[in-house]
């Protein structure tokens, strides 16, 4: 399970103020964060489907580039996939995030679950 910086209890505590209308102290916001993210990487893993040729590819392509600390672009992975298009390999990637093997960080970059 990824571990969770404090920009992520901050985002929590925010989101948390906005949908409840009440603050949550800080301990407090990174105990609950915590127990969501548990929760949803139980259930990412749970959905898990079998990957297809390309999707396994892809992931592979996408290891080897965070293995040297480089988070591939879009572009990168649709040309290793012999794409013509970076939508087709963007669709890669959204349906590697969708199941669970991929995680899209706010900065772009990708990280694998």
């Amino acid at each position: 399970m990824p571990p969770l910086t404090p920009e992520d209890i901050k985002e929590f505590q925010k989101l948390y103020r906005e949908e409840f209308d009440e603050e949550l102290p800080l301990g407090e916001a990174a105990n609950r964060a915590r127990q969501l993210l548990k929760l949803y990487w139980v259930l990412a893993q749970s959905y898990k489907t079998e990957l297809t040729e390309k999707e396994t590819g892809a992931l592979q392509f996408i290891e080897k580039h965070l293995s040297v600390g480089q988070s591939p672009s879009i572009r990168e992975i649709a040309r290793a996939l012999e794409y013509k298009s970076s939508r087709s390999g963007f669709r890669i990637v959204q349906q590697l995030t969708r199941n669970g093997h991929l995680k899209r960080n706010r900065d772009g970059t990708l990280t694998l679950m």
